[in-house]
């Protein structure tokens, strides 16, 4: 099984989907209990977005063995997309405690904070995310989101350049700092 658990990853990552799916289909088929092919396949299902279908099996790879910090992030990651955020913060807060030193599961627990509108303690934790892996550039974009909701436009537009910085050719970030820029250089309108 760990062979073909291994070259189902090989055509997860390579981006061949059909293939992945259905080689982690078949190492279930074999071992129902197997909770890192239920935990890539949810991951899977997920970046398909059939998020509630995620869920189920990711929460099921959790009842199997719930020291799954991969497969919490994962799973917070389908509750936020299908805006379940309390339920999102909470799968994070589990992936943190187990592996503390992971950039992308805080800067999730971010996105999460935000959706709740805690802001303050979103700033903090993309703060943490980027102590942990200043190169993160998500990290940086997910900051400079939440900064230019908060108006805090030449804030978030030096968010956004760190994140060019990273990866130059993200129309998301270049997109945002332009509306970063526009929106610091627009007058305030008299009430």
């Amino acid at each position: 099984m760990e062979g073909l658990l291994a070259e189902a990853l090989a055509h997860h990552r390579a981006g061949k989907s059909a293939d992945a799916e259905r080689l982690y289909a078949k190492v279930l088929r074999e071992e129902k209990n197997n909770a890192q092919a239920m935990t890539l396949l949810g991951t899977l299902q997920a970046q398909q977005g059939k998020f509630a279908d995620a869920v189920k099996l990711l929460c099921r790879s959790l009842e199997i063995d719930a020291r799954q910090p991969f497969a919490l992030n994962s799973l917070g990651n389908a509750y936020n997309a299908l805006n379940r955020y309390d339920e999102a913060l909470a799968a994070f807060d589990k992936s943190i405690a187990l592996k503390p030193d992971q950039a992308a599961t805080h800067s999730n627990s971010g996105n999460a904070l935000r959706a709740l509108k805690r802001y303050r303690e979103a700033l903090g934790v993309y703060r943490k995310a980027l102590a942990i892996d200043p190169n993160y550039a998500d990290a940086y974009s997910n900051r400079g989101d939440l900064l230019l909701e908060l108006k805090r436009y030449d804030d978030a537009a030096s968010s956004y350049d760190k994140a060019i910085a990273l990866r130059p050719g993200s129309v998301r970030d270049w997109f945002g700092r332009a509306v970063a820029l526009q929106e610091a250089d627009r007058p305030e309108q008299a009430l």
